[in-house]
């Protein structure tokens, strides 16, 4: 049987007449408890968890909690995740959008952080009657358009232009579009295609000269796709923002990468991507972000340049107050190169200058889930530092 999602918002078993409080009681619970075998899936939100019924609460195969502030419910919460006395304390302390997550497959509860959702202004309604129209039209050309076959009286649908994109190329452009600093892989999920597919509806923009693929790799022959100038125009000519990166797709993508990995391995981490601390020195890093015991580490992403790239690097570490300097470059080949240019320009060593540690990475060795960062950051540590 196809699965079915139920959401059942706001779910109160107190009803305001108490002789009519059980209507429905025994029905929803026997819903949770035997849902699971007829494949179907619900959904139960509610800002009371003491008031539902532990026949439910037990028969959940995931929660999710956001901050709690009732201790009838941080109760509840505690008893039903396995939260220790430690733990306990936490739901009154969640900042916003953290979530404490416990289910069947990771029965230890752990806590996760959601980005934030920005959605773009309502566009007025002229506008929104330009995209209709531009989107109709994108719909008459496709090609179940062209196939079709007029019947007597029908009026046959006009001719497609030639730069015309539809179907799976016309969901990969506008996925690229949308999402410049994404690899294919990362495309792939997005767009629930395999790599077949994709690369199908790849082929049309690229050979119309829309899209085209970016000269940096990263790793062992990851490959991005930008949108081109001629891309842009035809983007702006059917309705479609494109979102530029500030420094390139590969940039951009070990940059936010390299944020969110780090992050979820200490949730005590934060990142600043305007951060003014080298800004008196005629510098603006990538991201800096703050360690614990008041560390602070500098993180640059070095793709062209090396020369440049590893002066500026130096100067870094020169400054007071940094504690780290970690440099990324997208492969193998461009860390060496970087290393060969940071021992040109290293100056010589002085007594009781400050020059915080510099660890050169490359991104498809420290961006996989196997990677130790723990031991990168205690580079930051006096006691292990060097």
């Amino acid at each position: 049987m196809t699965a079915h999602m139920l959401m059942i918002e706001e779910l109160h078993y107190q009803a305001a007449d108490p002789r009519r409080m059980d209507i429905g009681h025994s029905a929803l619970v026997t819903a949770f408890a035997t849902g699971g075998k007829r494949n179907i899936q619900l959904v139960l939100t509610n800002h009371l968890i003491s008031n539902l019924p532990p026949e439910i609460l037990g028969n959940l195969g995931c929660r999710m909690i956001t901050r709690l502030s009732n201790p009838r419910c941080i109760a509840v919460a505690q008893h039903f995740m396995g939260l220790t006395f430690g733990q306990s304390e936490k739901p009154a302390s969640l900042q916003e959008r953290q979530i404490i997550v416990q289910y069947i497959d990771h029965a230890t509860p752990f806590l996760v952080r959601v980005d934030e959702v920005i959605l773009p202004p309502r566009p007025a309604e002229a506008e929104l009657q330009r995209l209709a129209q531009a989107f109709l039209a994108t719909v008459a050309y496709g090609e179940d358009a062209l196939r079709a076959q007029p019947s007597s009286g029908d009026v046959a649908p006009a001719p497609r232009p030639p730069d015309a994109l539809s179907g799976d190329a016309l969901r990969v452009f506008c996925r690229l579009a949308s999402h410049p600093a994404e690899s294919i892989t990362d495309r792939c999920d997005a767009l629930g295609m395999d790599r077949p597919t994709e690369l199908r509806g790849r082929r049309p923009p690229e050979a119309k000269g829309l899209i085209a693929k970016d000269e940096q790799t990263l790793g062992r022959g990851v490959q991005f796709y930008r949108i081109t100038a001629k891309g842009e125009q035809w983007a702006q000519r059917h309705g479609i923002k494109v979102r530029r990166p500030k420094s390139g797709p590969v940039h951009e993508y070990i940059l936010t990468r390299f944020e969110t990995i780090l992050g979820a391995t200490d949730q005590r981490l934060r990142f600043q991507r305007n951060s003014p601390i080298a800004r008196e020195h005629g510098l603006q890093p990538d991201t800096v972000a703050n360690l614990p015991e008041d560390k602070r580490m500098i993180a640059e992403v070095c793709c062209n340049n090396m020369n440049y790239e590893a002066r500026n690097l130096l100067r870094e570490a020169g400054i007071d107050g940094v504690d780290l300097v970690v440099a990324i470059a997208p492969n193998q080949r461009a860390r060496q190169a970087l290393a060969r240019a940071v021992e040109r320009h290293r100056p010589p060593d002085e007594p009781g200058a400050h020059l915080a540690p510099l660890v050169l990475l490359d991104a498809g060795e420290c961006l996989t889930p196997d990677f130790d960062w723990a031991t990168v950051l205690a580079k930051a540590h006096p006691e292990t530092g060097s």
